[in-house]
């Protein structure tokens, strides 16, 4: 990725973080699920520590399936390594 891009990711980041006041970073939506939750699902590690270093999002909390942020982080991890592997691998010679 170039350098202005990933500037350009860094400052949005650096905005969605901002957004949050520290009062309603830990708020849980009807899936009992906060921002960080939301975050590590979508496999963004580096809003992740934004969250947590800045507005002191608190990984303890659990949503309604049981789950902390952590937690869905490892499974985006494990997905989104799965994909670039599958789309590494040639599949000329199944045909």
């Amino acid at each position: 990725m170039p350098a202005c891009t990933e500037m350009k990711v860094t400052l949005g980041l650096k905005q969605v973080a901002k957004v949050f006041s520290d009062n309603h970073v830990n708020k849980q939506d009807n899936f009992g699920r906060t921002a960080l939750h939301y975050a590590a699902m979508d496999n963004k590690t580096e809003l992740m520590d934004l969250l947590k270093t800045k507005k002191a999002a608190d990984n303890t909390f659990r949503d309604n399936f049981e789950k902390t942020a952590d937690e869905y982080k490892d499974i985006s991890s494990y997905y989104h390594r799965n994909i670039t592997l599958l789309q590494t691998v040639d599949t000329s010679s199944l045909a």
